[in-house]
């Protein structure tokens, strides 16, 4: 009876060990399923850090859903591939105020470091929609 205990709690083992949570970025860290770009990749890290506490929707988004979905009100979606000034996600974390009203993300009061800004630029101005 023991020994059926044990094989059954082995075999739950491995099971327990790989779950994933769409809000965390596991992924990342330890080598799971997130694909896309080298550049995807390295913006999404920042992304990780500095939205996801809020914008918890966006982990689970892969580099052609940024691409793809618009926001609720707007006729763009987060990214334009090759276009900064397009792109609403850039236009928000680079605290701007214009015909898509002002706004700064992250709205706590911090900013993106400009070394991350830069990851999230090269992701943007050298994203391929075609991949």
């Amino acid at each position: 009876m023991k020994f059926r205990h044990i094989l059954l709690l082995l075999s739950a083992l491995p099971a327990c060990l790989q779950y994933t949570n769409s809000v965390s970025n596991d992924d990342l860290r330890f080598g799971g399923t997130a694909t896309g770009s080298t550049a995807f990749l390295e913006a999404r890290a920042v992304l990780q850090e500095s939205c996801f506490r809020c914008h918890a929707g966006w982990s689970s988004y892969t580099e052609a859903q940024f691409a793809t979905i618009k926001p609720s009100g707007f006729s763009d979606p987060y990214v334009t591939a090759g276009n900064l000034n397009s792109s609403l996600l850039y236009y928000r974390i680079r605290g701007s105020s214009g015909s898509k009203g002002p706004k700064s993300m992250p709205d706590d009061g911090s900013r993106i470091p400009s070394d991350d800004l830069a990851k999230i630029e090269d992701w943007i101005l050298n994203y391929n929609v075609s991949n």
